[in-house]
Formats: structure tokens, C-alpha cells, sequence
């Protein structure tokens, strides 16, 4: 599936993984982040990387929990986000929970709420590398600015599997194109200038 595939990893890199369905982009991912071990080579992971990931799955959230009781137990505890702390009450309202809308049980959520939920959760995970697989599957519109605004202010690396050429021209710097022969190559720049 992947053929002589080298990659490296830096500070502060936002890397799209692109390509056609079954040419090894999660499997990737799943490399790159330590969850797969490689048939052959080697991966190196840094002392100090902590990975934070959601998968095409995504996670399963307790139904019987309130939104803030999911994300961190209580209104108002502190959480660290990006180095700053702040109530999670005014954490959860960049995620478009206002209000009582906090306190509402998560089987009484959306799809989109509770997606958002997720994404909530994986910013309080406290890592420094983001490993993201197709986020953008099922989201609704304010869901995705969402992801995107947090994705843009998130000071790590980002690594994202998907097939959405908006969200990876305005989250990611570079991509990894993955081809069905199982090469891959980087490119610089929008998936729109690659795609014409």
C-alpha cells in the first residue's frame, strides 16, 4: 500500500495527507502517529510528542452526560488551551454551546453538536500534535468554521486526512499526495493549484 514513503515532521507543520480512496492515507496516519508499526523501515517519534487524534469513527460520548459534564466534569473548572487558561463555560461557547445550551444532555444533541463536542474534547487533550482522519465528514457549516478556526489558531502540528479541498487550502501549508502505486509526493501550497 505505501512504497518508499519518507516523511519528516516539523515544528509547527500543518500536512494534509491527500488521495484517491484505498491508497493507505489513514493507514499513514496511523504510522506517522505511532497507532500502526510499518511492515518495513523505521519511525522515529520525539520524546515530547503527544498525539491527540479523532477518527472516521469518531469517539463515543456517554449519553447521559451534559456537554460540559463530557468535556470537563464541571462549569467552572479551568481549562488549558493552547497555554492560556480559561473557564470552561467560555471555552464551550467558541463551540457554539451559549448559555444553558452548555447544560443539555448529549443524546439530546445534533450531529453537528455533537461533533462539536468532539472537537471540544480533542483541544483539552493537551496535545501537540493534532492527527485528524476525514474531520470533516458529516459536519454541518458552523461546525466546520469551527474546526477551522480552532485548527488555524492551533500552535502544534496538524496532520489531516481529507478529501474536503476548502478545509486543506485554508488549514494545511503542505500536502502529501498519495498515489494509488503507493508512492508519495509533497506539494506546496492549495490542493486547487495541484488540481489544475
Amino acid at each position: 500500500m505505501l512504497d518508499d514513503v519518507s516523511v519528516e515532521i516539523t515544528a509547527g507543520m500543518r500536512l494534509g495527507i491527500v488521495g484517491a480512496n484505498g491508497t493507505g492515507k489513514s493507514t499513514l496516519l496511523g504510522i506517522l502517529t505511532g497507532k500502526l508499526a510499518p511492515d518495513g523501515g523505521e519511525v522515529e517519534i520525539g520524546q515530547t510528542v503527544k498525539v491527540a487524534s479523532i477518527d472516521q469513527s469518531r469517539s463515543v460520548l456517554d449519553e447521559n452526560k451534559s456537554v460540559v459534564e463530557e468535556v470537563a466534569q464541571q462549569e467552572d473548572a479551568i481549562v488549558n488551551v493552547a497555554g492560556q487558561e480559561q473557564r470552561v463555560a467560555t471555552f464551550l461557547e467558541q463551540f457554539l454551546f451559549p448559555g444553558q445550551r452548555k447544560h443539555t444532555q448529549i443524546r439530546q444533541l445534533s450531529g453537528g453538536e455533537r461533533n462539536r463536542v468532539l472537537l471540544a474534547k480533542l483541544l483539552l487533550q493537551k496535545g501537540n500534535v493534532l492527527a485528524l482522519d476525514e474531520p470533516t465528514n458529516d459536519l454541518d457549516l458552523p461546525t466546520l468554521r469551527a474546526l477551522e478556526d480552532a485548527l488555524c489558531a492551533f500552535a502544534g502540528v496538524v496532520l489531516v486526512v481529507s478529501h474536503d479541498r476548502y478545509f486543506l487550502d485554508r488549514v494545511c501549508t503542505r500536502l502529501l499526495v498519495q498515489a494509488c502505486s503507493g508512492k508519495a509526493r509533497f506539494h506546496e501550497g492549495a490542493l486547487e493549484d495541484l488540481l489544475h
